[in-house]
């Protein structure tokens, strides 16, 4: 079920929520919730904890209350997600973007939760990203994509420590799509220790030019990368000090690595970049280097 207001149709909000209720049927497989203004959050939160009731399994969120978008990222009025959202134990695909506030409490599971996937969304304390990664025992594919130009937190977690307060919850995560930033360098880092089983590695880089990068620790020795992984891909790659060293350290690790994919802005780019990655040295003789323009 898809329930969309981007317009403001007021008028229909109670329409709206009398059909969800008329929908007598008692599993809700997929629930998709888009507003972009005009949406009372009573109303908002009466149609996801219908949703909810009925052992919704793939929910998706996508709110702005007051419908101002700047520069592809949301700063308006934000929707809070009530306490009982948490509560749900049938949702298999949680999918959340733009003015949503993440507060969960501090002891909840999503245990049926295996793909998770946060678009701009906010935190009010790196402690919320804690006890929301942390209620995910069985989580396998997790998508991240942040902006930490805002007061308020945006996936900007650099104070979590993901192997000394929860590394045991990222053992079946198989697929990560990271979208890096000048800040979290680190966050990816410390994500790849804690997921032994991954797979599948996406990497979407968010900056645009080396000097608004901060540190990194380097990757020195073996431990960040899975020994089941198999797959890599790096979109709008540079050819940044970072950049290098990530791609270095990822084709020597992977040892059972299949595709490993560079995407680069232009032409002019990409010829350098196969006679530069080329030389790189790699630990698995059956990866398959590709060096594509992203148009």
């Amino acid at each position: 079920m898809e329930l969309q207001n981007t317009k403001n149709p007021l008028s229909n909000q109670d329409y709206k929520l009398r059909v969800l209720a008329l929908n007598k049927a008692p599993v809700l497989r997929d629930f998709c919730l888009t507003c972009h203004s005009g949406c009372d959050p009573l109303h908002l939160e009466t149609w996801i904890l219908t949703a909810i009731a009925r052992d919704v399994q793939q929910l998706q969120l996508d709110i702005c209350l007051d419908g101002f978008i700047k520069d592809e990222f949301y700063r308006g009025e934000l929707f809070v997600l009530p306490q009982s959202f948490f509560s749900c134990k049938t949702v298999v695909i949680l999918e959340l973007w733009n003015g949503i506030a993440v507060d969960p409490p501090s002891s909840f599971e999503f245990p049926s939760l295996k793909d998770l996937r946060l678009v701009h969304v906010f935190f009010p304390n790196g402690d919320c990203v804690q006890r929301l990664l942390s209620g995910c025992p069985v989580l396998q594919d997790l998508k991240l994509c942040s902006d930490s130009r805002s007061g308020l937190i945006r996936f900007d977690i650099r104070c979590v420590d993901f192997g000394s307060i929860y590394p045991s919850r990222f053992k079946n995560l198989v697929r990560l799509n990271f979208t890096l930033q000048k800040s979290n360098w680190h966050v990816l880092q410390a994500l790849l220790r804690v997921s032994p089983n991954l797979e599948v590695l996406v990497i979407d880089k968010l900056y645009s030019t080396t000097n608004q990068l901060c540190s990194m620790e380097p990757f020195d020795g073996p431990g960040y990368v899975s020994s089941q992984l198999t797959t890599f891909r790096f979109n709008q790659y540079k050819g940044s000090k970072y950049e290098v060293e990530f791609v270095k350290y990822i084709l020597k690790e992977a040892r059972v690595l299949k595709t490993a994919t560079i995407s680069v802005c232009d032409t002019a780019l990409k010829e350098s970049v196969i006679e530069e990655v080329s030389t790189f040295p790699r630990s698995s003789t059956t990866c398959l280097l590709t060096v594509e323009v992203q148009h």
